[in-house]
């Protein structure tokens, strides 16, 4: 009869007060509160929506053969019934959420920067096979050496999570290559940049396959809370991070690259 009914994506209240930019279209549902628009009698269609999915597909297209590659959310509610389970993206791709439209991002970032400040955040998750602590969840370490080899052969992603005082001064030393994301400048505030700013950064930090490796100042307890940030605002699991032992001088010590800046 030439009707044509179309259902914004309004999921369930959980999802979105925990997720919801990935079902926003636009300013709805969140940032202004009245019905989204689809056609206006007077000037036709409505302009298009940004939406996260849509334009995720949009830019990467779509791989139905990738059964084995899930972000953490997805993989939180689940237990693997493969061993090749990954959590993550495909490399050099951003997180589909991160697509949303940016005043959701922003609402959605700031609520996750709160919960880290909260001590309880760092408590770990009852597993779900056993109803007990899951003591694996934190991230892990690496050896400096390791490190630069899996580096060299772009077999991971290197993150300088270090603050940024001194950079600019030419003596601070940075990997090239790496990318710079100190905290709490840019871990707590990335996801708010501009759309094209967001993605050239995205997707250069998730360029490589396999895990991300942390440079910072001090060891995996001085630094959960970047970690863990990194990790919530990637949809990563914590313990696929790996913190470089000894941190850049140890990285300088085994040999890798470094330059001042």
């Amino acid at each position: 009869d030439g009707t044509r009914y179309i259902q914004a994506p309004l999921a369930y209240p959980k999802e979105r007060i925990g997720r919801g930019t990935t079902v926003a279209l636009g300013s709805f549902p969140e940032i202004i509160a009245k019905p989204c628009l689809i056609w206006d009698s007077a000037k036709g269609w409505a302009p298009q929506y940004a939406g996260g999915w849509s334009d995720y597909s949009k830019r990467y297209g779509r791989r139905p053969d990738v059964t084995s590659l899930v972000p953490a959310y997805v993989a939180d509610m689940l237990e693997p019934a493969r061993d090749d389970l990954e959590i993550g993206w495909l490399p050099g791709r951003m997180p589909a959420w991160l697509f949303g439209p940016r005043e959701h991002r922003k609402l959605e970032t700031q609520g996750i920067v709160s919960h880290f400040k909260n001590p309880d955040s760092m408590k770990p998750r009852k597993s779900l096979k056993t109803g007990e602590p899951d003591m694996t969840w934190k991230p892990r370490s690496i050896s400096a050496q390791k490190a630069v080899e899996m580096f060299a052969h772009q077999r991971c992603k290197l993150v300088d999570i270090r603050c940024d005082e001194g950079l600019g001064s030419g003596k601070t030393p940075f990997v090239p290559g790496s990318t710079l994301a100190p905290h709490p400048r840019v871990t707590e505030t990335f996801p708010t940049w501009p759309d094209a700013e967001l993605l050239d950064f995205c997707e250069r930090m998730l360029a490589n396959s396999g895990p991300m490796l942390l440079l910072a100042d001090g060891g995996i307890d001085d630094n959960l809370v970047p970690a863990m940030l990194l990790a919530a605002l990637l949809r990563l699991w914590p313990r696929t991070m790996m913190f470089v032992e000894g941190g850049m001088q140890a990285w300088i010590d085994s040999g890798g690259q470094s330059e001042p800046r």
